[in-house]
């Protein structure tokens, strides 16, 4: 729930974040727009200028030259070479200016052509003014080349006033809009940060409700664990009243009951004989309900950690541990599979234990149990084809077949409770905790347990445990 507050406080704070930067943006490009109109009327505006200052310097080159041819002074001369310098450079700068205009371009090396023949024209008459007179026809054709570059200048010059003119209305709209740009800008980010602040402020909220609420929990959690720890303290002294205190009486009453059935025998009557074998039956039975329900409850307190065994040789000492049981009933095991495996030593022999007792007891009268016991390693895949949902990549599929009589399906699940019988105890003894402490060390491995039966054809159990248990 906090993660989810903190996701949305986080979509709130991008969403602002990012509407803030588009709007930067925006504002930046239309600011960009206006420079660049401002730019460009400032242009346009020193091409004119710089073509008029051409024309001007060429203008003082001509009247140099005809004050000096009428008057011979060399100041004449001298104003005469200056000016042509002048020329030249501000043709210079009207070319470098007009480079990013081609028709401009054109226009200005036709300009530089007039230019070059007058400037050579003059320099003629510069130097014929000393020696001989300049006759009329020679001026008249100094002015035929002046009037082309005065009407080169001109077209210059009107080419530039028409894009001044789309520029400086560029430039008035770009005036107009950015005003109103900034203000609508101003007006949204006003908005985005105050509805952000209240997005925020409500996630906020909610994350202190959560807070608030997970304290409580936390605290009911502690007092739920106080109570968990002096339950489990009770379950000690439960165990050890169990453990000794309740099966002192019931080996007296055994005791007890046992001498008389035996030693008095001659003086009591065999219905009198009769009761006191149910009641040592029924004192037994007791003791066993006991003993496995301290092996359960101790199931729960205990930790161990896993270790890598011979499953063979696991399978082998719990033969020998219950071999009694074995030959009375005529049992047959066999074991084969995978040798390795990893489990808690101290658990999974009860485990296999159980099954093979409810195989053993759970038969038909004239029939021997047959055992089989396999075991193998699996993909989590197959694990998940009965209904699981395993976390480990790999798992151990022990499985326990047996020729019982075997159960209704629809009891699968049910007979891995506490004090779940599906017969009678008057014809097959047990107290029905035997599968429960089964479903308990497989929960302890971290694995699965299921069964698979059909009557008089026998059961079949899987347990699934993992390869790396704790």
């Amino acid at each position: 729930m906090q993660q989810k507050h903190l996701k949305h406080i986080k979509y709130i704070f991008i969403l602002a974040a990012a509407l803030l930067v588009s709007l930067s943006v925006i504002s930046f490009v239309r600011s960009g727009n206006m420079a660049n109109a401002s730019r460009l009327v400032s242009h346009t505006n020193n091409v004119m200028f710089q073509v008029n200052d051409l024309f001007s310097h060429l203008k003082d080159a001509e009247s140099s030259q005809r004050a000096y041819v009428l008057s011979r002074e060399p100041v004449f001369k001298q104003q005469y070479s200056q000016a042509i310098k002048a020329t030249l450079a501000a043709y210079n700068k009207c070319t470098a200016l007009i480079s990013d205009n081609f028709e401009q371009q054109q226009r200005m090396l036709e300009l530089k052509q007039n230019i070059d023949r007058r400037i050579r024209f003059m320099n003629a008459i510069m130097r014929d003014a000393d020696s001989i007179k300049i006759s009329p026809k020679r001026w008249l054709v100094a002015r035929s080349i002046m009037e082309e570059i005065r009407a080169l200048n001109k077209e210059i010059i009107n080419e530039e006033i028409i894009l001044l003119k789309k520029r400086q209305a560029l430039l008035s709209q770009e005036s107009t809009l950015a005003p109103l740009l900034t203000a609508v800008l101003s007006i949204l980010s006003i908005v985005i940060v105050v509805f952000s602040y209240l997005g925020i402020t409500r996630e906020l909220a909610r994350s202190n409700a959560f807070q608030e609420d997970l304290a409580q929990r936390n605290l009911e959690l502690a007092n739920r664990n106080i109570e968990l720890k002096n339950m489990n303290k009770e379950l000690e002294s439960f165990n050890y009243i169990s453990s000794h205190d309740l099966q002192e009486p019931l080996r007296k009453i055994q005791t007890f009951l046992s001498r008389v059935v035996n030693q008095d025998s001659s003086e009591v009557s065999e219905q009198t004989k009769y009761y006191l074998l149910r009641a040592q039956d029924a004192a037994k039975r007791m003791q066993d309900l006991i003993q496995d329900l301290l092996s359960y409850s101790r199931l729960n307190a205990e930790q161990f950690k896993a270790e890598k065994v011979d499953f063979f040789d696991l399978v082998a000492k719990i033969q020998t541990q219950n071999q009694e049981e074995i030959e009375s009933t005529g049992t047959t095991i066999v074991v084969s599979g995978t040798p390795e495996i990893e489990v808690i030593v101290k658990q999974f022999p009860q485990l296999l234990v159980n099954i093979f007792s409810n195989a053993m007891k759970y038969v038909a009268p004239t029939v021997k149990p047959f055992i089989t016991v396999q075991n193998r390693v699996v993909t989590a895949k197959e694990v998940s084809a009965f209904g699981f949902n395993p976390q480990a990549t790999e798992y151990y599929q022990i499985t326990v077949s047996d020729n019982g009589i075997g159960f209704n399906e629809a009891f699968k699940d049910k007979i891995f409770d506490l004090f779940q019988r599906l017969h009678p105890a008057s014809v097959y003894s047990g107290t029905g905790i035997g599968l429960a402490i089964v479903k308990k060390i497989v929960d302890n491995h971290n694995g699965f347990v299921t069964v698979s039966s059909s009557e008089n054809q026998g059961s079949t159990f899987f347990v699934f445990l993992p390869k790396s248990v704790l």
